[in-house]
């Protein structure tokens, strides 16, 4: 018997196939170069791609390239967490809202 999903379920994993291709495409278009210590990145880890407004809090932005950043390891990932939350998180959201929604 195949086990039927339900549509939220289903809804997430096109989301997160989404998201897949997104990381793709980003990292074809840009410099493999972490945009906080500007070492080089290799490969393109899951974690090599960091959310600027977390996807939990600003879901409409979840697919949006300029809301990812590149970044060569977890410590530079929590940095970009940290300065989106303390620092820059009005005026990014406020840039985003005018320029996709």
């Amino acid at each position: 018997m195949i086990k039927q999903i339900s549509d939220k379920k289903r809804k997430r994993l096109k989301e997160q196939w989404s998201e897949v291709e997104i990381f793709k495409e980003i990292w074809n278009e840009r410099e493999h170069i972490c945009e906080i210590c500007k070492h080089p990145i290799l490969y393109p880890w899951s974690w090599s791609f960091a959310h600027r407004l977390a996807k939990s809090q600003y879901p409409k932005f979840r697919l949006i390239k300029e809301n990812i950043a590149l970044v060569d390891s977890i410590m530079c990932h929590k940095k970009i967490d940290s300065i989106y939350v303390k620092e820059k998180r009005a005026e990014f959201i406020e840039y985003l809202t005018k320029k996709y929604l």
